[in-house]
């Protein structure tokens, strides 16, 4: 099952709007969401791209129903509502998920088509949501008497929503991360809240909390699967590049072994994935930064080398 924004925005009380992250790029939604519950708006239309949040606000909305003692029809997507028995004239609200998903159904398309116009006549609270990101030929097509609805949009959250999305998503996970790695987090996992929910829930099976700079690196390396699809995230091949860095020169310390001892005892990575980067075995990647870090227990200055290395580069990667 895919996880929604549903995972993001709702988690402390899934049936509360005051535990929404208030977004621009959601704050129409929400407040049509509101407006209908207290009947001032009779029939919405919810549109936004996959994971954006629409199917955790049509199940919160059902959720208030049900706390009034009101019953509600759907709440599920609109091919599975017509795939099952239903009323089609109840009187109580009608709330359609993924409705986009019956185009390619004439049958469906029509039968929805004349349910929606036998509830607008008769003023019964109606609620549809589409995976698109703007209004169509094919939306005008299917609502009745156009004028009665309200449309709204969630857009993809910019930059900074992001981030206010993942300080969200921690907080309600009860994971505690530093403001560096909220930043690499937002600004680096591509795709919709779905991959920031999966790698934060990755995140936790590892530890609640994230704060320093050895912590980062670690972190960064149980989350490298949603990295995936950034074309320009290699941490491997970061850390082994600024190990060379002449701001890193030590006398004595092989940048190659310190950048080694990084990647497999601060980040935790297999030596058989550190292996394309090195053109060494892994062999001889755990020879040499076994030895490295024999060093690093024996001898407090050879530590300290080790220490400003992993704090600066959980700086040049969170920028």
């Amino acid at each position: 099952m895919t996880t929604r924004i549903s995972d993001v925005l709702f988690r402390t009380r899934e049936d509360s709007f005051s535990s929404i992250a208030s977004l621009g790029s959601n704050a129409d939604a929400v407040d049509a969401g509101l407006l209908f519950l207290n009947g001032v708006e009779k029939f919405v239309v919810i549109l936004g791209p996959s994971g954006s949040g629409k199917t955790h606000l049509l199940n919160v909305m059902s959720a208030h129903f049900w706390q009034r003692g009101l019953r509600v029809e759907g709440a599920r997507s609109a091919a599975e509502y017509f795939r099952q028995p239903h009323n089609r004239d109840a009187d109580c609200p009608l709330l359609l998920d993924d409705c986009h998903e019956i185009w390619g159904s004439p049958k469906q398309k029509m039968a929805l088509r004349l349910q929606l116009e036998r509830r607008v006549r008769a003023g019964r609270p109606t609620v549809l949501s589409f995976t698109q990101d703007s209004p169509s030929r094919l939306l005008a097509a299917l609502l009745p008497q156009r004028r009665e609805w309200r449309i709204t949009q969630i857009a993809n959250p910019s930059a900074e929503e992001r981030l206010k999305l993942v300080q969200k998503m921690a907080k309600n996970e009860g994971v505690q991360l530093c403001p560096r790695l909220a930043r690499i987090m937002a600004s680096e996992i591509p795709g919709s809240a779905s991959a920031l929910s999966g790698a934060l829930k990755t995140l936790k099976l590892g530890g609640l909390e994230w704060k320093d700079a050895r912590a980062v690196l670690r972190s960064l390396s149980l989350m490298d699967p949603y990295f995936g699809g950034n074309s320009a995230w290699d941490l491997r091949h970061r850390l082994l590049k600024l190990a060379k860095d002449p701001l890193h020169a030590t006398e004595g310390v092989q940048p190659l072994d310190l950048a080694l001892y990084t990647l497999v005892y601060v980040v935790g990575m297999p030596e058989s994935h550190i292996e394309a980067g090195t053109n060494l075995r892994c062999t001889e990647i755990y020879r040499r930064a076994s030895t490295f870090r024999r060093l690093v227990e024996d001898h407090a200055e050879i530590a300290a080398i080790a220490d400003r290395f992993v704090e600066a580069a959980a700086v040049a990667i969170g920028g």
